[in-house]
C-alpha cells in the first residue's frame, strides 16, 4: 500500500495551485498598472495593496511548491548530500538567466544615463546580497524578491544537511531546521525594531535576514501535508505563529496604538499564515468534498483569516505603511 508521501508525489498538477499564482500575478499587475488608472479613475490607488498581497502570496506559494522537492530529495538521499548541489543548480538555471539579462540591461541603462545610478551599485546584485541585512538600493528594485526566494533557496537545503549531522532521524531533522527558519527570521525582526527605527517597506519587508520566515510557511504546510498525511489547513494547532501574529497585531491596533511595534513585526506573518492556509486548501480541493461541512469551512476559513488580518491590521490606523504610499508606492512592489 503507498505511504502518504508516495500518494504525495503521484498527484497531478493542481489547477487551483495554478489558480493562486495567477491570482499574484494579476495583483502585481494590478499594482502597477494603477498609476496609468488613477487619471481616470481615482479609485484605483487602492490597487496599491495588490502589490504587498501578491509578492506575499508569491513567497507562500513558492514555498508551498519548493517543499515537496526539497523533501522528496532529502528523504531520497539517505547518508548522501549531493543532492544539495542538485538542487541548488536546477533552481539555478529556472531563474538566474532571466535575471542575469534583466540585470544587464540594467547595466546598460545606467552606463547610457537612461536611470540614475551607478554601475558598480550592481556588484552585489551578481551574487543577491543588495538587500540581505539592510535597505535595498533604488537602482533595479525590482530584484528584492528574487534576492529573497534566491538566498532562501540556499540556506533551506544547507539548513537541512546539518540538523540531519545532529539529529539522525530525519523527520527530527527536518522540523528542527524549520523551526530555526521560522523563528530567527521572527527573532531578527523584534531586534530590529527595538534596537532601531527601521522604515516598514524598506527596512523591514524587502530585507532578506527578515523574510526568510514568509517562505518556510509555505514550506512547513507542504511538508506537513506529505508527512502527516492529512491536510495542514484542517488542525490550526499545527501552526500557531500566525494566530499569534495576527492577535497581536490585532490588540495593538484596537487599542488605538498607531505606533505600534508588533505590526512591524507580524504583519507580513499575518498575511503568510493567511495565504498558507489558502495554499493548502487549494493543494486539497481536488481530493476533497466541496459539499462537506468541514471542507467548506476550511475554505472559508483560508480567505476569512486572510481579510480579517488585513482589515484588523490595516483599517484601524489610517498612517499604516501598507495603506499609505510607503509601500508600493514606486516601481517594486
Amino acid at each position: 500500500m503507498p505511504t502518504p508521501v508516495d500518494q504525495n508525489l503521484s498527484r497531478p498538477r493542481s489547477f487551483w495551485l495554478d489558480a493562486c499564482r495567477s491570482l499574484a500575478i494579476i495583483m502585481v499587475l494590478m499594482s502597477h498598472g494603477r498609476h496609468f488608472l488613477i487619471p481616470a479613475w481615482e479609485t484605483a490607488a487602492v490597487f496599491r495593496i495588490g502589490g504587498f498581497l501578491g509578492v506575499e502570496l508569491f513567497f507562500v506559494l513558492s514555498g508551498f511548491l519548493i517543499g515537496n522537492i526539497v523533501w522528496s530529495s532529502f528523504n531520497r538521499a539517505g547518508p548522501h548530500r549531493a543532492w544539495v548541489l542538485g538542487f541548488i543548480a536546477r533552481r539555478g538555471l529556472r531563474t538566474l538567466p532571466s535575471y542575469y539579462l534583466f540585470l544587464l540591461v540594467n547595466v546598460l541603462l545606467i552606463s547610457n544615463a537612461v536611470v540614475p545610478g551607478h554601475v558598480g551599485d550592481l556588484l552585489p546584485f551578481m551574487v543577491f546580497v543588495q538587500n540581505l541585512a539592510w535597505p535595498h538600493p533604488l537602482v533595479f528594485g525590482e530584484a528584492w524578491s528574487l534576492a529573497v526566494e534566491e538566498i532562501f533557496y540556499l540556506i533551506l537545503p544547507l539548513c537541512l544537511v546539518l540538523s540531519s549531522l545532529i539529529f539522525s532521524n530525519r523527520r527530527i531533522a527536518l522540523f528542527s531546521a524549520a523551526t530555526l527558519l521560522l523563528l530567527l527570521p521572527l527573532a531578527a525582526r523584534i531586534i530590529a525594531v527595538e534596537l532601531s527605527d527601521p522604515l516598514w517597506d524598506s527596512g523591514i519587508r524587502k530585507v532578506v535576514v527578515f523574510r526568510l520566515d514568509s517562505l518556510m510557511v509555505g514550506v512547513l504546510a507542504s511538508w506537513l501535508a506529505r508527512v502527516s498525511g492529512t491536510q495542514p489547513h484542517q488542525d490550526s494547532s499545527c501552526f500557531g505563529l500566525g494566530r499569534i501574529g495576527y492577535w497581536r497585531s490585532r490588540n495593538c491596533i484596537f487599542s488605538e496604538r498607531e505606533d505600534s511595534k508588533h505590526q512591524y513585526i507580524y504583519t507580513c506573518l499575518v498575511v503568510s499564515d493567511g495565504f498558507y492556509r489558502i495554499c493548502s486548501v487549494a493543494n486539497a480541493w481536488p481530493h476533497m468534498d466541496p459539499g462537506a461541512s468541514n471542507n467548506r469551512q476550511a475554505g472559508g476559513d483560508s480567505c476569512t483569516l486572510v481579510l480579517c488580518a488585513l482589515s484588523g491590521s490595516y483599517a484601524g490606523i489610517p498612517h499604516h505603511p501598507v495603506v499609505t504610499e510607503e509601500c508600493c508606492s514606486g516601481k517594486s512592489p
